[in-house]
């Protein structure tokens, strides 16, 4: 069931994204109102009230956030993780270093809910496979930055 578990990350949840696996969704509002949702790979915990997400520039996530900050975002993944987080974004670097087609958006944490269900059991989240050794260098670069 769902509930309110605070404003800050569970450490299970820095835990797992600090492996660099889980995708997430994004969830951006347009200007016109529309709901917009997006998988994210390239996502971080600074801390547990903090996120920060690589995006691309040319991208709907990005151009949702300059007209409107706040964001949700799920992740869902082993272990029984169901979270939900509500949160402000801001753009902290237009051009990213690692690519200059990447910006990096710091997510600050609002609200964040428990979506763990008692006859459900969340057991994988979604797993993605880079297609070839050139992506793994271009993710790593950006992780790096990410983390820096």
């Amino acid at each position: 069931m769902s509930g309110h578990a605070g404003d800050r990350l569970p450490s299970n949840v820095v835990d797992l994204l600090k492996k660099r696996l889980t995708t997430c969704v994004v969830a951006t509002v347009t200007n016109d109102g529309r709901p917009h949702v997006a998988p994210v790979n390239l996502i971080v915990p600074r801390d547990d009230r903090t996120l920060r997400l690589a995006l691309e520039r040319s991208g709907h996530t990005l151009a949702n956030i300059r007209d409107n900050q706040w964001v949700a975002i799920s992740i869902l993944d082993e272990g029984d993780i169901a979270i939900g987080v509500k949160g402000r974004a801001v753009i902290v670097k237009d051009h990213m270093d690692a690519n200059d087609a990447m910006a990096m958006v710091d997510v600050a944490v609002n609200e964040v809910e428990n979506h763990a269900h008692p006859i459900i059991l969340v057991s994988c989240g979604v797993r993605t496979r880079r297609r070839s050794n050139l992506v793994n260098l271009f993710f790593k670069r950006l992780f790096c930055e990410l983390e820096e």
